[in-house]
């Protein structure tokens, strides 16, 4: 199974609430649901990167048929009307899964003079993520300010964040902070984790964590013995560890081919105790429930 040229979310944005007309692909005839995936993570997938092949639901359903537990938005809802919403919940309901994170926030967190537009944004789209029964909204750190000494901007973030983590917490909410790779998203302030634990340990929230992206780590630096690198940053931080994401490089491959060892990482997330969510963002070549089933097999 090879890999393929990589869709960022940046470009699925434009896709994303593209219509929920069609069959669900979990109704047909002779559908009958697995049980999840017993795994130590809870295990999640991006919907975009079932898009545009699939509507929504019929991911949603393709989701659960594959054996996960949840299932993550971009901003996939926002055109959803309450009816649909009503028609979802009923069908997320009837499943067994949920909606464990979401994104949607436009205002980075590293914006100077932004934490009060960041915070109206935030204010406006936890209803939306509350009629989805989430609790965890996705931020991105935004632009890189060429004109301010990078540790002045990690300041910012970090004053960002404690104003908008207050909040989310004051209404139930936790905010996951994902650094994205500069080879995606050129411009962009965030692109390591271990800056971004540095950040989270500096709000100190507990509504404010880190999604530690593997693919993104990887992607950025380009080193020599991927895997080992990539752990080094759990080392003392995973108190603040909300959220991990799966894809392989290059290309945003299946966990089972790439220069990621995935096994290793699981292996190491489980010893370090990480028993949170899982969420696989990589975009299946070929069958993709058939896929996300192997994929959810090789972390027992």
């Amino acid at each position: 199974m090879g890999c393929v040229a990589p869709i960022t979310r940046r470009r699925f944005a434009r896709w994303a609430a593209a219509g929920l007309a069609g069959v669900a692909v979990g109704s047909r005839a002779g559908w009958t649901m697995p049980e999840k995936a017993a795994a130590p993570f809870k295990l999640s997938v991006m919907l975009w990167t079932l898009r545009p092949k699939y509507t929504a639901e019929q991911a949603i359903d393709l989701v659960a048929s594959a054996g996960y537990n949840g299932f993550e938005l971009v901003n996939e809802d926002k055109k959803w009307s309450d009816a649909d919403v009503t028609r979802i919940r009923a069908r997320m309901k009837q499943l067994g899964i949920v909606c464990d994170a979401m994104s949607g926030i436009d205002t980075g967190f590293a914006e100077a003079n932004a934490g009060e537009r960041l915070g109206e944004e935030l204010t406006a789209r936890m209803p939306e993520a509350e009629r989805m029964g989430c609790r965890r909204i996705i931020l991105l750190s935004g632009k890189r300010d060429n004109a301010m000494p990078r540790e002045k901007q990690h300041a910012v973030c970090v004053a960002n964040l404690q104003h908008a983590g207050e909040i989310a917490a004051k209404r139930g909410f936790d905010l996951l902070i994902e650094p994205i790779d500069a080879l995606e998203n050129p411009s962009i302030y965030l692109t390591h984790v271990a800056e971004a634990f540095d950040i989270a340990r500096a709000v100190n929230l507990s509504s404010v964590q880190v999604l530690y992206d593997f693919y993104h780590e990887a992607r950025g630096d380009g080193l020599r013995d991927v895997t080992s690198s990539l752990l080094s940053p759990l080392k003392g931080n995973m108190d603040l560890l909300g959220l991990v994401h799966v894809a392989n490089v290059p290309g945003r491959c299946t966990p089972l081919t790439g220069e990621i060892r995935y096994p290793d990482v699981y292996a190491a997330l489980r010893k370090e105790g990480y028993d949170g969510w899982l969420a696989m963002e990589f975009l299946p070549v070929g069958d993709a429930k058939a896929e996300l089933q192997q994929a959810a097999v090789k972390i027992l």
